[in-house]
């Protein structure tokens, strides 16, 4: 399947998954429930149990070993709460259809490596994989932010976690 494909498949999924969790019209910001959606918060939320992931406590199991299971977990979950960040603000400002995002997506910054071999976790610092993942927090902190710069640091950072487009779509 090539790379499209997937980003398509996968964003359809997520539309699915969201319109039976959420109810339709969650795009407006309020699950049928109304209560607030805010996907940004998820993705952040997410990232810090990222972080956890690593023995990262100066205090606390300085020895410990990377939690690479979790690690995989919470990069996927990210990516649940990216997409569905991505659907809702292309449905909110009419920039297109899923098929337009899913072509977004594969011309966007980092992409393209995205779709290359992952990095092996234990080959690359801990210490600059959370400092992705503060990149991240920090662009889905602030109300003036980018769905492209979100997605090209989330690139990054999973393929450093050892995850990449097709291992993310296997998960």
């Amino acid at each position: 399947m090539d790379e499209r494909t997937i980003v398509l498949e996968m964003l359809k999924m997520q539309q699915s998954l969201n319109d039976e969790t959420n109810g339709l019209g969650w795009e407006n910001g309020y699950t049928n429930k109304n209560k607030l959606i805010s996907w940004r918060r998820c993705i952040y939320m997410e990232c810090a149990e990222l972080i956890d992931s690593f023995a990262w406590k100066h205090w606390k199991s300085i020895d410990a070993k990377t939690d690479e299971q979790n690690l995989r977990i919470e990069v996927v979950d990210i990516w649940h709460f990216i997409m569905s960040l991505a659907l809702q603000i292309y449905k909110a400002k009419q920039l297109g259809d899923v098929e337009t995002l899913a072509d977004d997506i594969c011309q966007s910054s980092g992409f393209s490596d995205y779709c290359k071999e992952p990095l092996k976790v234990e080959d690359e610092s801990i210490y600059e994989i959370m400092n992705d993942v503060e990149m991240l927090i920090h662009e889905c902190s602030g109300f003036d932010y980018d769905i492209f710069d979100i997605f090209k640091i989330y690139f990054s950072m999973s393929l450093k976690c050892g995850v990449n487009l097709y291992s993310l779509y296997e998960c």
